[in-house]
């Protein structure tokens, strides 16, 4: 099984620990989980593209996978959100990938977006109280085709 998938499967498993009683940890843990799971789910499927999925390419996607930067993936997912991006780099590709027009594109973006700061806030503020609810409500926990059969 793929690192995203055992990474959301995780996140479902601390959501539901505690049933009376929730501690902040488990809920804090699955938050990040979540995150970590989307960001890797991006990785893995962004290196099969690039680097193509042939077992002796293994270490190559693996050595690609290193390169990604949370803050550069979200500026990207930032653009991915917009009629136009900002980016010179992207606006080529615009009209021809139709990326303003697909809803899919924007909702695992805003996904991204909202998973980062999320997680930021769970790692970091601990001034914040999560609930039961949070984890479960998370964007990245639809069902999609990748989250099939989980949770």
């Amino acid at each position: 099984m793929a690192l995203s998938l055992d990474l959301l499967a995780q996140a479902c498993d601390l959501a539901r620990r505690q049933l009376r009683r929730p501690k902040q940890a488990s809920l804090r843990r699955s938050i990040s989980a979540s995150y970590y799971a989307l960001f890797h789910f991006l990785g893995e499927e962004g290196t099969k593209l690039i680097v193509g999925t042939a077992h002796n390419r293994t270490e190559l996607r693996q050595f690609a996978g290193r390169a990604l930067l949370h803050g550069k993936m979200k500026n990207v997912c930032e653009d991915f959100t917009r009629p136009m991006p900002k980016s010179d780099l992207l606006k080529p590709f615009w009209p021809k990938l139709h990326v303003a027009a697909s809803a899919d594109i924007k909702t695992v973006a805003k996904a991204f977006i909202n998973l980062q700061e999320l997680r930021h806030s769970a790692d970091y503020d601990l001034s914040q109280t999560f609930t039961r609810r949070m984890p479960r409500e998370l964007p990245i926990r639809q069902r999609t085709p990748w989250t099939h059969g989980i949770g």
